[in-house]
């Protein structure tokens, strides 16, 4: 793989950033970028830190995210009798948050009772958009 200048990767970056959310050229040098910086990890510190804000106001029993570790971060909401992770994930090219039935060891015999069959784990893919993406977010934690 090809290496770039600092230089020249901020004039790409810069250069990205003038153009329109989703628009094909933008996705083609952010697209770029991430073979070669870990640029979907980079994003997701950044929506990791805007959704433990934002997300905090509307789940106050969030764990906040964990640091990324193998390109993932996971943050926990204790709902009542049932626990939900909530994980970011930036592997393959593909940014995605996964919504999972996330029971607690010591409450797994109780949370079974009413759980029998788990919901299915939910995933959407990330846009790169913070703002969209919070939403999304928000969305799946309803």
């Amino acid at each position: 793989m090809n290496k770039i200048s600092s230089q020249d990767r901020k004039a790409l970056i810069r250069l990205a950033s003038t153009m329109p959310v989703g628009s094909d050229a933008r996705r083609a040098i952010l697209a770029g970028l991430s073979k070669t910086s870990g640029i979907e990890e980079q994003y997701l510190a950044i929506l990791a830190k805007a959704a433990d804000k934002h997300l905090g106001r509307h789940m106050p029993r969030s764990h906040g995210f964990s640091k990324i570790r193998n390109g993932e971060t996971t943050n926990y909401f204790d709902e009542g009798m049932m626990a939900r992770g909530l994980t970011l994930s930036a592997k393959g090219g593909k940014m995605t948050a996964t919504l999972e039935w996330a029971p607690e060891f010591n409450d797994f015999m109780e949370e079974q009772m009413f759980y029998e069959d788990p919901p299915e784990p939910v995933t959407e893919r990330l846009t790169g958009d913070v703002e969209r993406d919070i939403s999304t977010l928000k969305e799946m934690l309803r």
